[in-house]
Parts: C-alpha cells; sequence; structure tokens
C-alpha cells in the first residue's frame, strides 16, 4: 500500500525573472492542491532540486541558457520517471512541440500564458498524483477537477448543438472518457482502454457515452482534436501536417477529410479566413 502523503510540491523554472515571478505570486497555488513552490533560474539548478526535495510537479521554460528545458525534461524523466512535466514557450515552433509531446509532456504552452488554462492543467495533475498516491485512479479526490473538465467541455462545444453540455447530468463512466479525451487528444485514444481502467465494459461505455453527449466516442474526440487544430491555425504557422501530428492524426489525409467535415472549411480556407479578421 502507498504511503498516504498528500503534499505535493511544484517547481517553476523560467530565466526572466519578472515571468519567474509573476508564475509563482500570480496564481493562488495552495487553493489548487501544492504545498510548496521551488524557483530556479536555469535547468541546471532546477535538476539540483530536484535531486533534493521531493519535487511532483514541473512547469518550465524551453530556451534557457545551458541547460534547457526539454534537455532537464530528458534528466528528470531518469531521475523521477511519474514526475509531471509542463512547458511554456515564447516560440511557436513545431519542433519545440513535438519534443515535448515526445517527452511524455502533460501539456505544452505559447506565451503569453493563458492564467486559467495553465491553472487548470495544473490542477488536474495534482489530482491524478493524489490519487495515484492512495492507490487508485478510481479514488475519490476533494479537488474539483471534474468541474474543470466539465467547464472545458462546454466553452468547446457551445454553439455544437449536436454534442449535449452540462445541462445533462454525465455519469462517472462518460465523465471518465471526456477528462480523457481532452488530456490525451495528441495521443492515440482507445475507449478499450479508458473502459477498462474504469473495470467496465467497452460496449457500455460506448452506449452510455452516446447516450448522454449524443455524439459517438469516435467522433467526440475528432471534435476535440478539431477544436485544438483551430487552435495551432490561429496562433502558430506550423504546416499542416505538423498540426495534425500534434492533435493526434497520423494520416495528414485523413486529417484534412475530418476537419473539413467538421468545420466545413479546408485547412487552407480555414486559416485564410482568420488573415482576414485581421
Amino acid at each position: 500500500m502507498r504511503h498516504k502523503d498528500p503534499r505535493i510540491n511544484l517547481l517553476i523554472v523560467e530565466d526572466e525573472p519578472l515571468t519567474l515571478l509573476g508564475l509563482q505570486r500570480g496564481i493562488n497555488w495552495k487553493s489548487i492542491g501544492i504545498d510548496s513552490i521551488f524557483t530556479a533560474p536555469d535547468g541546471e539548478k532546477a535538476y539540483k532540486i530536484c535531486e533534493k526535495n521531493p519535487v511532483h510537479i514541473v512547469l518550465t521554460d524551453i530556451r534557457m541558457p545551458g541547460l534547457d528545458g526539454l534537455e532537464l525534461g530528458r534528466r528528470l524523466r531518469g531521475l523521477k520517471h511519474d514526475i509531471k512535466i509542463f512547458y511554456l514557450t515564447a516560440f511557436a515552433d513545431f519542433q519545440y512541440a513535438q519534443s515535448a509531446l515526445r517527452l511524455g509532456a502533460e501539456d505544452f504552452f505559447l506565451k503569453p500564458v493563458n492564467i486559467d488554462s495553465l491553472t487548470m492543467r495544473v490542477r488536474q495533475a495534482v489530482v491524478e498524483y493524489l490519487a495515484f498516491l492512495n492507490g487508485s485512479q478510481n479514488d475519490p479526490v476533494d479537488l474539483p477537477e471534474e468541474k474543470d473538465y466539465l467547464r472545458e467541455h462546454d466553452k468547446m462545444f457551445y454553439g455544437y448543438p449536436e454534442v449535449k453540455t452540462t445541462e445533462s447530468k454525465f455519469s462517472r463512466p462518460v465523465l471518465a472518457v471526456i477528462s480523457r479525451v481532452q488530456k490525451e487528444y495528441s495521443k492515440p485514444i482507445s475507449l478499450y482502454d479508458i473502459a477498462v481502467s474504469a473495470m467496465l465494459s467497452e460496449n457500455y461505455v460506448s452506449q452510455k457515452f452516446k447516450q448522454e453527449t449524443g455524439v459517438s466516442f469516435s467522433h467526440y474526440v475528432n471534435l476535440v482534436r478539431v477544436h485544438y487544430a483551430k487552435y495551432f491555425l490561429e496562433h502558430t504557422s506550423f504546416r499542416f501536417y505538423e498540426i495534425a501530428e500534434l492533435t493526434g492524426y497520423r494520416d495528414y489525409r485523413y486529417f484534412s477529410k475530418v476537419f473539413k467535415k467538421i468545420t466545413g472549411l479546408t485547412l487552407s480556407e480555414y486559416r485564410k479566413t482568420l488573415r482576414n479578421d485581421y
């Protein structure tokens, strides 16, 4: 049985002093379950802190002098395999994003960081860690992570009449699917794996999901991935095949087909409409 120590510690790694101070003091970390906060101005000092202290979650810039955030992440994986790492970058660079995901990043954020989104994702990481410490991913944890997932679901699908929102009550199996897809849209997602982790049959979860949300599991996955593809089209200059990879599609042509079916526009047409808005 695992030792049930609820203390979760966060390390913020940032070489810009004002940004570091803003991240340290601009968020009420205690309110989302963070016990102690460590800070470091570079990767070398960050690694030494992790060697000497119990650090569970790391929020790190990617571009830093000396040991950069990606190399720090690689070393930390060897030191603490279960550490959760979030990356920050001011550069909308596909190689950075791709490397971060391959390193098992929880998420990455473009600067200036959306504080609400960052807070929500770190809170989710805290919840997952507490569940792990308590010995089960299915144990209830005294943090409002469900509200986070549901709020994000509603925000994503406002204006999509086919998808039911929180006006309908979602059961725990359906909520498990929603949260898993939102967190892991960039990875291969299997309804079978989600059902097994919840100790339910795939057929039962599939039927419950369609009944409660109004859409099939596969269509929901595509809707979430297209939602994030729109974000990349608007905020980066990534090539279309790069966006396909970052949103979980290994086949660019299939991604293009799905995107047009959902939005009514090709990728080029959608990006062109964004430019015309400015």
